[in-house]
């Protein structure tokens, strides 16, 4: 059974981030990085999430707190209604 993420709901505004060094965009493909340390780029105040298939990674600064949840659809994440 192929198990995918449905959905990844954002909460925090894009335009919230401080990341001088680079665009949101860009530090979020930090997530996926194959080296360990390639987040340590991301410098400023940040947090910020990203997903692909049934994987998701969460990133913030010291400064941010983050919060997140898990939700199970009734009939499973992935089956639809």
């Amino acid at each position: 059974m192929e198990r995918v993420i449905h959905r990844v709901v954002k909460v925090i505004d894009d335009g919230a981030q401080d990341i001088p060094t680079m665009g949101l965009d860009e530090a979020r493909t930090h997530l996926f990085s194959e080296q360990q340390d390639a987040l340590l780029a991301v410098r400023g105040s940040f947090a910020f999430a990203a997903g692909e298939d049934e994987t998701v990674f969460m990133a913030r600064s010291l400064d941010w707190p983050m919060r997140y949840f898990l939700a199970k659809e009734a009939v499973g994440p992935s089956m639809g209604g």
